[in-house]
């Protein structure tokens, strides 16, 4: 009538176009080789069927932490096997707790879990409060905010072995306030190096910090 769609009504038609046309169907799963759902625990029947139909015989889908509400902020990178290194929230705490999963196969059936620290809760779900990248050792940087610090303060974790069992936590910017680390991007430079980018609502600036801070 108002020639309008709300959400449900994507996903309804989305499953519908996928039975009906499966030449549309098979075209995007081409594209898609691998299926990550965020707060997988809160998949209703349609959403469910959705996956289902992407993922198709190939089963190329893994719930990597199902406990409660989890899978907020969630950053990816590859290592050199293609396995998926993943840091994200796990808000079944207050502060939250930020969490990092080192994949060991292509669909991550296989994994360590290991709590970095306590993180920022935040209420925008459009922020991008933490970032990840490799290391020419293969170990994993992490940046985040932190939910020790009443400021929120932006932190850098550099782990020392695959699994970030063990790793060094640093403050670059300890006075960042609110939104410290907010919209943060990581790299490193070509001595491996991180290099951190990010909002400071302290003062309302883009900051860049560089290690050796």
């Amino acid at each position: 009538k108002n020639e309008a769609m709300d959400f449900d009504d994507l996903l309804l038609k989305a499953v519908e176009l996928f039975k009906k046309k499966p030449e549309v169907l098979n075209s995007w799963r081409k594209k898609l080789t691998r299926v990550f759902v965020d707060e997988w625990q809160d998949t209703n029947k349609v959403q469910y069927e959705l996956t289902k139909l992407l993922v198709g015989k190939s089963k190329n889908i893994t719930a990597v932490d199902t406990a409660g509400s989890v899978g907020r902020f969630t950053s990816l990178v590859l290592d050199a096997n293609q396995y998926g290194q993943i840091a994200y929230y796990d808000e079944n705490s207050n502060p939250p707790i930020l969490k990092f999963v080192k994949c060991a196969n292509l669909d991550c059936t296989v994994k360590s879990i290991t709590n970095i620290g306590s993180a920022l809760y935040i209420f925008d779900f459009d922020d991008e409060p933490n970032a990840i990248a490799l290391g020419e050792d293969g170990f994993p940087r992490i940046a985040y905010r932190s939910g020790t610090d009443s400021n929120g303060a932006i932190q850098f974790v550099e782990c020392r072995n695959t699994d970030c069992s063990l790793k060094n936590i640093e403050s670059p910017h300890s006075s960042s306030s609110g939104g410290g680390a907010s919209s943060s991007f990581l790299d490193l430079d070509s001595s491996g190096l991180a290099r951190i980018v990010y909002f400071d609502s302290m003062d309302y600036t883009v900051k860049l910090a560089k290690q050796n801070w």
